[in-house]
């Protein structure tokens, strides 16, 4: 039994002999056919100039596949086709502006205004010595606020500026 592998498609009669596939489309004198159909939409015409040949750039498809590589020759033009260009405004800077700094503000107290407020008194306590022996003595006199000082108060400053538009 003879064996064989192919890679192009087609039917072939097998005898007790050898047969001889040809390893590209070129040489299996492939020709091109079909048609090209080009649609155009409104207001527009195409043309489309045929093709004369078509150049294969690879062997027979690879196993599996069923087409090869190739690339078409011929163009396609598109006529007709307009454009019209309008004038709009369009924003432009005219000034770039300065940048925004911020200075900061600031907050003072002036001094409070502070009286005795126990002019007199005494403080017992109990003899470390002695339990039995009270001890009294003179208190201190002790300082509250009867008045808040004036308060000062300075706003921060924003300064800058943002950019001016023009057209």
């Amino acid at each position: 039994m003879s064996k064989f592998s192919t890679g192009a498609a087609g039917e072939y009669s097998v005898v007790a002999s050898s047969v001889s596939v040809p390893a590209t489309y070129s040489a299996l004198d492939v020709t091109p056919a079909g048609s090209v159909t080009v649609e155009a939409g409104t207001a527009a015409a195409a043309s489309y100039d045929k093709t004369t040949s078509v150049a294969i750039s690879a062997a027979a498809p690879v196993e599996g596949t069923s087409v090869a590589n190739y690339t078409p020759a011929g163009t396609v033009t598109v006529s007709n086709v307009t454009v019209t260009p309008s004038n709009v405004s369009v924003a432009t800077v005219t000034d770039a502006g300065t940048a925004y700094q911020l200075q900061a503000g600031s907050m003072t107290q002036g001094a409070d205004t502070k009286s005795a407020f126990a002019t007199a008194g005494v403080t017992v306590s109990v003899d470390e010595n002695d339990a039995e022996m009270l001890v009294f003595t003179d208190a201190v006199t002790a300082q509250a606020v009867t008045a808040s000082g004036t308060v000062t108060y300075v706003d921060p400053s924003l300064t800058g500026s943002l950019p001016t538009f023009g057209s």
